[in-house]
């Protein structure tokens, strides 16, 4: 456990480095907009706008994350100060980027077609689940953010299967078992949000900072390290 904490906590001083940490907002952005054209564009205006939060899941939430880490690069300690909104981002963040992986996988292992489109996006959505593994960490998670993140998430899951606002899946994907898998997901990670919860997970926002990832001093200082 040491040693995955000193590589995450390693993995973390890279992407706060300015450079590269704005590179990623950027990206999130860019990928924000894309999808919103390209994968929703035809079912957005088909949808009350009530319910337009609960549509565009994978674009939403990588536009969250590019706000969120752009508050972190600033110096805000988002994970600490709104921990509901950050464990709820974390949250969807994995819970997508899985969803998205799924459903091209059942497509790969259905058709046998390795298409351009489901290459690029799984390989997209793999970076979604690493980003909301990145924040994750720095979330203080406690028993209101694990029950609200369940609540909100199974209203998502109504909202797409129940209402029928899912967003649109490759041919040979059959419905009823992505409904069933994103369920599935939501109370897995309900359940493990409310285990953290319980092990009082967080990380202190001193620990690790953008100050410190462009000095290098997180990498030199291991996970053991505490301020003086």
């Amino acid at each position: 456990m040491r040693r995955l904490r000193s590589l995450w906590t390693q993995a973390c001083a890279w992407i706060l480095m300015p450079p590269l940490g704005w590179a990623v907002v950027g990206i999130s952005m860019i990928a924000f907009f894309l999808g919103i054209v390209y994968w929703y564009g035809r079912q957005l205006p088909l949808v009350p706008p009530l319910f337009w939060v609960f549509v565009p899941d994978c674009p939403l939430y990588a536009f969250l994350f590019g706000l969120a880490l752009a508050a972190m690069l600033l110096g805000y300690p988002l994970g600490q100060r709104l921990p509901l909104l950050s464990g709820i981002l974390a949250f969807g963040l994995i819970k997508y980027g899985v969803w998205t992986v799924v459903a091209w996988s059942i497509f790969w292992s259905r058709t046998g077609l390795f298409t351009p489109e489901s290459l690029v996006m799984t390989v997209a959505h793999v970076g979604m689940i690493l980003e909301g593994i990145f924040l994750l960490g720095f979330v203080r998670i406690n028993v209101s953010v694990a029950l609200m993140s369940g609540i909100w998430f199974l209203a998502n899951d109504a909202a797409d299967y129940i209402l029928g606002y899912h967003p649109g899946l490759p041919y040979a994907v059959p419905l009823s078992f992505m409904g069933w898998h994103t369920l599935a997901v939501t109370f897995i990670f309900t359940g493990l949000y409310a285990v953290l919860a319980r092990r009082g997970w967080g990380v202190e926002p001193e620990k690790i900072s953008p100050r410190e990832a462009r000095a290098g001093e997180i990498a030199a200082a291991g996970p053991g390290r505490e301020n003086s």
